[in-house]
């Protein structure tokens, strides 16, 4: 090795070696410096391909895709052992030893060249055929294998480049060196270049310019926005004094329905491999999440709060614009099309549709920025047509809950049972569940060809004939009456009680405000277990899947209390601290005559 490496050799090729010319030790080290940091690009690369692969892929998919992290993480460190001690190590001594001929006498040369030879030749960490050499190649072979297989099975990518990409492992197993070195990582790039270009991965996306993360991204954001609206639908409701009130039970079913609705975006995440996750909701300003209203909208109903507080104008104004029906004749045609057609002809239909109102696709449809949706029902007919393009991903049976279906006798199903296709049909009819019963919906005469007569009415199988008042109307309906009609006497709204501030709570007050804290944690924590399926977990903290209504009525229990004695709603001990630390620093800054607050 030594006698062969320290001289360079201009005719390599003609004297039976696999190289055009070797420059001598300052190239062998030279090379080898840029060589081991593109080994962890390699290892780079390989990871990335594994991203994609969720829990919705299957479990062997998943399975393969670890072993292939594995392999490529043990690839990663061996080869890296192997370059620095055979590539730099190796050739950075034999260019001080033949730099330097006066230190270096032939005989001190004789000395290092026999134990650099010993050390190429050794067993342990020998340039060829040693446990760091052998390790290394086969680590790389198996990643190659295994990351092949794993894509192979989430069904996104087609065959051929995968055996490419088993072909660069099996080249580079053989050695690095030339011949085998640059054919394997030509078949590298090869077979990264194809399947990035001609995967699903990215043919699909295409489509709508979604990804599968992104969806997920919305339904995580589904699950967000439909449990933010329960605290502020709830604190509204307790907070009349007479529960006989028309407006107290409609509250009462649009809070029941958005526990429902809570469930079907839970589900729907669920089936495709989001176990999504419970969040403390944020109650700031005029901040609700994931929705920015049209201008005419907020100039129609202002003023308006996102803040928790009593039912009156402002809390209700907010309430009608979270439900407030789509009004755009564009997107409302495009919801009659995603809600007709289900996946037989929807494709053909967008066509049509994009083709009318000269789009090219659904991108300006489907959101980058979740926040920039101006309706609930904008934001999951997006998700619908999202769910579509990876309705191959739908897992039946993943997860699901059902505590509502008592109420909704003409429902074919409250969950996910099915897989596919047939799993996107029941997706569909849980979305079109949760935009008919909050904004109500445009295409009667669909529903109307279903046997649904009475113009106006949501569908008969959205309605709770167990115990809603007004089982046929809409949230947005409800909350129309109740801002137009809500009150006795004359009165627009309801009576409501009278609260504290909060820097003038009692320690009693303090206390009550603590326990609705303490209470929506455990329904909190009993949510993001109940969704993610842990039910053993649930068991040994006495809060399994049988409590979640004796949980909820405890939590309205504590609202109850608080409004009774004076203290408004909070559900997290954060918030309760700063507004009472705001509202003190308020109250003793000068006041001028016209009683605002000077800066």
């Amino acid at each position: 090795m030594y006698q062969y490496l320290s001289i360079p050799d201009p005719n390599s090729l003609q004297n039976g070696h696999h190289a055009l010319a070797y420059f001598g030790p300052k190239w062998w080290f030279t090379l080898h410096m840029i060589q081991t940091p593109l080994v962890g690009l390699v290892a780079i690369g390989l990871w990335l391909m594994m991203e994609g692969i969720e829990d919705a892929d299957g479990l062997a998919a998943n399975i393969f895709a670890w072993l292939a992290r594995i392999s490529t993480f043990v690839f990663l460190i061996y080869y890296t052992v192997l370059d620095s001690i055979a590539g730099i190590g190796l050739g950075r001594t034999m260019v001080l030893v033949t730099k330097d001929t006066t230190t270096w006498t032939p005989e001190k040369v004789e000395v290092v060249q026999q134990l650099l030879n010993k050390v190429w030749g050794d067993g342990w960490v020998g340039g060829t055929g040693s446990v760091i050499s052998l390790t290394g190649s086969w680590a790389i072979f198996f990643a190659a294998l295994f990351a092949a297989i794993a894509l192979l099975l989430t069904k996104k990518v087609p065959w051929p480049p995968l055996l490419i990409l088993i072909a660069f492992g099996w080249e580079l197993q053989r050695g690095h060196p030339s011949y085998d070195g640059p054919i394997a990582f030509s078949l590298l790039i090869i077979s990264a270049t194809w399947i990035y270009f001609k995967s699903d991965v990215m043919n699909n996306k295409n489509e709508t310019d979604w990804t599968i993360k992104h969806l997920k991204e919305h339904l995580q954001a589904a699950v967000d926005l439909e449990f933010w609206t329960i605290p502020f639908y709830m604190s509204a409701m307790y907070s009349i004094k007479d529960r006989n009130l028309p407006a107290y039970q409609m509250l009462r079913t649009v809070v029941n329905q958005e526990m429902l609705h809570l469930q079907c975006a839970a589900n729907i995440a669920n089936a495709y491999g989001l176990s999504p996750t419970i969040h403390d909701p944020p109650y700031e300003g005029q901040k609700i999440p994931h929705l920015k209203f049209p201008k005419q909208e907020v100039e129609e109903y202002e003023p308006y709060t996102a803040e928790i507080g009593p039912l009156n104008e402002e809390h209700i104004n907010a309430m009608c614009l979270i439900e407030h029906p789509e009004e755009n004749p564009e997107l409302q045609e495009l919801k009659i099309h995603l809600k007709k057609y289900g996946t037989r002809d929807l494709q053909d239909n967008l066509n049509n549709h994009l083709e009318k109102y000269n789009k090219t696709d659904l991108k300006d449809y489907l959101k980058t920025d979740i926040k920039d949706y101006p309706s609930i029902g904008a934001f999951y007919n997006a998700l619908r047509v999202g769910a579509h393009v990876y309705q191959d991903l739908i897992q039946g049976g993943v997860k699901q809950v059902d505590y509502f279906s008592a109420f909704y006798r003409n429902m074919p199903n409250m969950t996910i049972t099915e897989s596919g296709a047939a799993g996107f049909n029941q997706v569909n009819l849980l979305i079109d569940l949760i935009i008919d019963q909050g904004e109500g919906d445009p295409d009667h005469e669909y529903y109307n060809d279903k046997g649904h007569s009475d113009e106006g009415e949501i569908p008969s199988a959205f309605q709770n004939i167990a115990d809603d008042t007004k089982p046929k109307d809409d949230h947005f309906a409800k909350f129309t009456q109740i801002k137009g009609n809500g009150g006795v006497q004359g009165q627009k709204l309801p009576n409501t009680y009278i609260v504290e501030e909060p820097r003038n709570y009692t320690e009693e007050q303090k206390q009550l405000e603590e326990n609705l804290i303490e209470q929506f944690r455990l329904l909190m924590k009993l949510l993001d277990q109940l969704f993610k399926g842990d039910h053993q977990l649930l068991e040994d903290d006495k809060h399994n899947p049988e409590n979640f209504f004796s949980t909820m009525a405890s939590v309205g229990g504590a609202i109850k209390n608080c409004w009774l004695n004076g203290v408004t709603p909070k559900y997290s001990l954060e918030t309760a601290k700063s507004e009472s630390i705001i509202y003190s620093w308020a109250m003793s800054r000068p006041v001028n005559l016209a009683g605002e607050l000077e800066s």
